[in-house]
């Protein structure tokens, strides 16, 4: 049998790992986020924000990222932030934010805790609708996650190139314009 000390403790770690599933399921959805970079990186890391209706508590009004996230984010061995870094750091935000930027969860104020919940809540909700919503679609392949472009939506120059993507492929479907400004393309 339990002290009521631990037994306490154990309800806080039951609670802690019940968020974090709770975090996954709101959060498991393909985002569109995008990195900034300018001629400082790789020493300072690039502007995050998320492109896309998006519900979390922590990020700014415009959804990007906190300045917590930017402080507390990794470097490799050659100090230097690099990509593969910066996908985790992001992945781990979404799974559990109070811990990816190391504030203990038992010394959250309360008030935070329920806007985090409440903001998954609310972003749950809407993939939810979202899912359900996609299973009646007439034309599903228009709504494929990540999204699949058929050959026959497009001109067939356009598709060679971005299939090849080279840049003589690219090259051939361009049409000058106005010499040395204006190029255009058939899609």
């Amino acid at each position: 049998e339990l002290s009521p000390e631990a037994e306490a403790k154990a309800e806080k770690a039951r609670n802690i790992a019940k968020q974090r599933r709770e975090a996954a399921e709101a959060y498991d959805f393909p985002w569109q986020v995008c990195f900034r970079f300018d001629s400082s990186w790789p020493m300072d890391p690039p502007s995050v924000r998320f492109q896309c209706i998006f519900h979390h508590a922590l990020v700014d009004d415009s959804n990007g990222m906190l300045l917590p996230f930017y402080r507390t984010l990794p470097k490799d061995e050659r100090s230097v932030f690099t990509l593969p870094l910066l996908a985790e750091a992001l992945h781990n935000f979404l799974i559990d934010p109070l811990k990816s930027w190391g504030i203990p969860a038992e010394s959250t104020p309360q008030r935070l805790l329920s806007a985090i919940r409440a903001n998954q809540q609310m972003n749950a909700s809407r993939l939810d609708t979202i899912r359900k919503y996609a299973e009646k679609a007439v034309h599903k392949e228009l709504f494929t996650v990540p999204p699949a472009w058929r050959e026959e939506w497009f001109e067939p120059a356009f598709w060679k190139a971005q299939q090849e993507n080279t840049e003589e492929a690219w090259r051939a479907c361009l049409k000058e314009e106005l010499p040395g400004e204006v190029l255009s393309f058939k899609m």
